[in-house]
């Protein structure tokens, strides 16, 4: 008894020591309240610091801104002045010779910048001088310095028409050509600024920009110049300086002499001599800002501190064409920190005084928010002792007052729980029988799902015997049942052996290899072999089974994918070969090319070729026969290469021929034979030729790839040689044929040439144009060669679908005749020919003198001819009416004035053969 009274003394003073939750809250929202502030202080005030520190960088940074930016602007408008009127003496707008012109010139720029600029003047490449200036009293006069004035520099007073009035000084002896402006402009041979100097009479700093100038010939004229005060360039860095409390300063980088600058000292002096001074950096008085400049070390940006007080220092080069000037500024770092301290203090007050606000509100608040979690526990206990019937009060939506109807509601499960616990147990065991029936269920729709896939599945206990199988693998496989395959090896039934018949281990077999791994498996490239002993392709997963963390199985899923190796293979054929006509294409004889490149196979012959005439074929007859040409000529190459060939068809009607071990004489044989063969073609009665073009690679250091452009030069150089001679072949044979497949259409050819050669030589026209004459007349119907024979022999078109496929004749001979450099020039009157006089034509309704003279003088001859008779050219009573026929179609379908000369010569017999015979039907070009 009294071991357990002091054990219950023990347990209440361990709980009289065990803080509270509510005393844990508050304390840590303390210490975090605490850390949070100091944090956020220590975070505010660097970044004060911080920010005081940026700003005065950028402040800095700004005012060497806006000093290189007034000074831009200062030196830009006599760039500018050199720049605009430069041009104006090189084109000889301005004349230096014309006196009244040159004086107003320089005088209206100096008026256009009434205070940027002092003085603007020209000097020769002779030492003449002209040009205004302003003087001392700002008023402009002219400065005239040449033959005239010995020498000597003359200003004159200002008239009302800016011209030069009255003589005002004598200056003394001066030559331009000796001052710095001048010779830099010469050196640099573009616009350029001087050095800086004294102005001459005024006690201020000057510099010049000068710009040289040229005739059209590249001869120098002489040294455009505009010359300007550097009077304010102190004031406006004073003006800048002034804006933030800071310092400016600018130097000559090389000379370290100054050039402006925003503390008071002046940047240049006069000496007892007169002679001038400029300042040196190292002479200015102002200490902090020498200090400045002697701790430069090449940063943009740096600090320095001078008599206990920082200071940030930002520089900058600016460089111009002739210029190189330092720009410096300099910030005291009390500027941006003279108020930080006493914001620091303040902050500081407000923290305390927030810290001991919030301590008082979260008090308060945990107090308010704990009051329900006393019930809570006063209900809890209620109900360990055996008491169900308590409840918890709900005073509020939050989340205690959640728990708190959370724990009603278990409270009433628990009471449930214990009222109906035999009801529950009754209707569990229903609940099981009915989970066993959809089991049972379940197991016969999965089998119903394994026989209804497209894939055959099959599973294999850990010795490789198969335990179960679809009806899909039985069917792929060619058994008739499940039982064929159950309790069978499935290795040594359907996996034993390769593609080529080569035996295939279990220790390779990947349906088995699941069991060495532990991992899935998968072959995309296998075989199996099925119960008629033979194979096919498949594809096949193997997936582990496992019952806990032991391997018991593995089932596999196969898919018979013959098929689509056979589409990839057909596929991969297409990938590398043309498919009109079997040959490798471009891809893949550039990459045979690669391999045939080692000396083992040298030497390596490459024929390249060219089809000639494919274009005109595809024209003339269609692609069909165009695809035909092509087929017939790889056929050839084919036939006519050896058997260490390689063939690829590069381009539409381009061929490239690989020879390994070929050397440069046999090559040349095949490509002679390759000739022959081709030449021997025909194609709708048209000859086949090819242009070809040869080079070998002998030796390692030769280039495969120059040896194959080698092979192509030479092939354009064999095409350019026959071209002319296939063209008058090609043209020769295209009209004999249609001379052989429409009768009377050669004599008549004849007849228009003829009637059109007399034509020309009664206009009078040169050889040239009346053998062109001759020629377009012979060769006018050549379109004809497209007509299909029925449509061909039709004099007179029945309908309006015969008529238009005839008139397509004019628009075929166009394209054949277009196709040859001979026959470039015909093509037009071949084309024009059906033109009429009145617009009413075909095929594009030209009208008057818009149709070619030639297809004018075609349209009469052609007609005259068609209405002749045979036998009956010598009857003058014939003639004459088929003439008074094709009058009444004058200013019609004719030309009045070349019918009336066609009349007239037909009338009186002149330069008219008699036509009764063929002629030979060759065409000259």
């Amino acid at each position: 008894m009294k071991n357990i009274v002091i054990a219950e003394k023990n347990k209440k003073k361990k709980e009289a020591s065990t803080l509270s939750i509510r005393n844990s809250i508050l304390l840590v929202s303390l210490v975090l309240m605490l850390i949070t502030a100091c944090s956020i202080g220590l975070l505010i005030f660097t970044n004060w610091m911080n920010s005081a520190n940026e700003m005065a960088v950028t402040m800095s940074e700004d005012l060497n801104h806006e000093v290189i930016t007034t000074i831009d602007s200062v030196l830009h408008v006599p760039y500018h002045i050199c720049e605009v009127n430069e041009p104006l003496l090189e084109y000889e707008i301005i004349d230096m010779t014309e006196k009244e012109k040159r004086e107003q010139f320089f005088v209206s720029v100096l008026l256009e910048h009434e205070s940027d600029i002092y003085s603007f003047s020209f000097g020769t490449v002779d030492g003449e001088y002209y040009g205004a200036r302003r003087n001392a009293e700002n008023d402009i006069e002219i400065m005239i310095n040449n033959a005239m004035t010995d020498g000597i520099s003359w200003y004159y007073s200002l008239n009302d028409d800016l011209t030069a009035g009255t003589l005002a000084v004598k200056a003394g002896a001066f030559d331009p050509r000796t001052r710095d402006w001048y010779k830099r402009a010469v050196e640099y041979g573009t616009i350029v600024y001087s050095s800086i100097y004294k102005h001459f009479y005024m006690n201020d700093l000057t510099i010049s920009t000068s710009c040289p100038v040229y005739n059209l010939d590249g001869e120098l004229l002489g040294v455009l110049g505009a010359h300007m005060l550097l009077n304010d360039v102190d004031q406006e860095l004073n003006e800048a300086a002034a804006k933030i409390g800071g310092y400016a300063m600018i130097f000559e980088t090389q000379t370290e002499e100054m050039i402006g600058n925003s503390f008071g000292e002046t940047d240049y002096t006069i000496l007892d001599d007169g002679t001038f001074s400029r300042l040196s950096l190292l002479d200015i008085k102002n200490e902090m800002m020498k200090q400045a400049y002697l701790e430069y070390t090449g940063d943009s940006m740096y600090q320095f501190t001078f008599e206990k007080e920082h200071y940030f220092v930002s520089t900058e080069h600016y460089v111009k064409d002739g210029l190189d000037w330092m720009v410096v500024s300099v910030l005291p770092e009390d500027i941006t920190m003279e108020d930080l301290d006493n914001n620091i203090t303040y902050t500081w007050f407000m923290v305390l005084i927030l810290v001991l606000l919030f301590t008082v509100i979260i008090y308060w608040v945990i107090t308010y928010l704990f009051r329900p979690v006393n019930q809570l526990i006063i209900a809890m206990n209620t109900i360990s002792s055996g008491d169900l019937s308590r409840r918890v009060t709900i005073t509020r939506k939050d989340e205690i007052g959640q728990i708190s109807e959370m724990f009603n509601e278990m409270t009433d499960k628990m009471s449930d729980f214990v009222n109906n616990l035999e009801s529950k147990v009754s209707k569990r065991t229903i609940e099981l029988q009915n989970t066993n029936e959809n089991l049972v269920r379940t197991k016969d729709e999965l089998r119903l799902i394994l026989d209804s896939t497209a894939e055959g599945i099959f599973g294999v206990d850990t010795n490789g015997i198969c335990t179960f199988c679809n009806n899909r693998a039985v069917t792929i496989l060619g058994y008739q049942r499940q039982e064929d395959l159950k309790g069978k090896d499935i290795h040594n039934l359907l996996h034993y052996k390769k593609r080529d018949n080569t035996p295939l281990g279990k220790d390779k077999c990947m349906l088995l290899r699941v069991f060495a791994t532990g991992e899935p498996c998968h072959s995309a490239d296998d075989v199996f072999w099925k119960a008629d002993e033979t194979c096919f392709d498949v594809e096949f997963y193997s997936y582990p089974q496992r019952k806990g963390d032991v391997l018991i199985g593995a089932v596999v899923t196969f898919t018979d994918i013959t098929e689509r190796k056979q589409s990839e293979e057909r596929i991969e054929y297409l990938h590398n070969h043309d498919a009109l006509t079997g040959l490798l294409n471009r891809r893949s004889i550039e990459a045979e090319i690669i391999k045939c490149d080692r000396e083992s196979l040298y030497p390596v012959s490459i024929l390249y070729a060219d089809l000639n005439g494919l274009k005109l074929v595809n024209d003339v007859f269609g692609h069909a026969a165009g695809d035909e040409l092509i087929r017939i000529a790889a056929q050839i190459l084919q036939e006519s290469c050896t058997e260490h060939k390689l063939i690829g068809r590069i381009g539409g009607d381009e061929f490239v021929i690989l020879l390994p071990e070929t050397k440069k004489e046999d090559a040349i044989v095949i490509m002679e034979q390759i000739r022959k063969r081709i030449s021997e073609e025909k194609v709708n009665d048209i000859s086949c030729s090819m242009a070809l073009g040869l080079d070998t690679k002998l030796f390692e250091s030769q280039n495969i790839e120059k040896i194959m452009g080698n092979a192509e030069y030479e092939m354009y150089k064999d095409k350019a040689l026959t071209k002319k001679n296939f063209g008058k072949e090609t043209i020769t044979s295209i009209i004999r044929t249609l001379h052989r497949k429409l009768e009377g259409e050669q004599k008549h050819s004849y007849h228009v040439a003829v009637l059109c050669k007399a034509m020309g030589q009664h206009l009078e026209l040169t050889e040239t144009e009346i053998q062109k004459l001759f020629n377009a007349g012979y060769l006018h119907d050549i379109g004809k060669i497209t007509l299909d024979d029925t449509i061909l022999r039709v004099r007179e078109p029945k309908d309006e679908k015969e008529l238009q496929m005839k008139m397509q004749h004019t628009a075929a001979g166009y394209r054949i005749l277009n196709l040859f450099d001979g026959t470039l020039d015909l093509a037009e009157a071949a084309y024009a020919h059906h033109e009429k006089w009145d617009g009413t034509g075909f095929p594009k309704g030209l009208s008057k003198n818009e149709i070619p003279l030639q297809a004018r003088i075609i349209a009469i001859a052609e007609a005259f001819d068609r209405k002749i008779p045979d036998q009956q050219w010598e009857d003058d009573e014939t003639r004459n009416r088929v003439l008074e026929e094709l009058n009444q179609e004058s200013g019609k379908a004719f030309d009045p004035t070349l019918l009336r000369m066609f009349s007239g010569m037909i009338r009186n017999h002149e330069d008219v053969p008699v036509l009764n015979d063929t002629g030979d039907g060759i065409y000259y070009a």
